[in-house]
């Protein structure tokens, strides 16, 4: 008689089958709380995210003895990360997940898609100063462009 298999293993996934590298487990996940992204570390771009609002997600199964954190671990070596390529030098680039709280995301997507609506409606009225050596299109010195196709068959 074969015995019962237990179901609080995880699921094998076969070795060469596809899979997301950036994939995370759900239960470290509060996605009614907050908005996630992967960012690389490159040209500052961490330092600039933390004063976005943006945190570093931390792995609550990695345990480290000192740290630097408040609950004394450090973040740098506990949060979530994967290894997307190389920099430049040939060192590793790592992506790390971080979090931001989704009123603070929802407020920053509001501001930029104000100030992108700025843009389109000065395009569409004409309204933009243009420079003396400027080639852009401004709506008011309208052009047309008549194309004459001759289609042998």
């Amino acid at each position: 008689m074969a015995r019962p298999r237990k179901d609080n293993r995880s699921k094998r996934v076969p070795l060469g089958q596809l899979r997301s590298k950036l994939t995370v487990p759900e239960h470290i996940l509060e996605k009614d709380r907050f908005k996630y992204r992967w960012m690389c570390d490159r040209q500052g771009r961490l330092p600039q995210a933390e004063q976005g609002g943006y945190n570093f997600v931390l792995d609550p199964d990695m345990k480290v003895e000192v740290g630097e954190g408040e609950d004394g671990r450090d973040k740098m070596s506990t949060a979530i990360c994967r290894t997307v390529g190389t920099h430049p030098d040939g060192s590793p680039m790592k992506a790390y997940l971080m979090k931001i709280r989704k009123d603070w995301y929802d407020k920053d997507q509001r501001e930029k898609q104000e100030a992108l609506d700025e843009i389109d409606a000065a395009i569409a009225g004409g309204e933009i100063a243009q420079q003396p050596d400027d080639k852009r299109y401004i709506g008011s010195q309208a052009f047309s462009i008549s194309l004459n196709i001759l289609i042998l068959i």
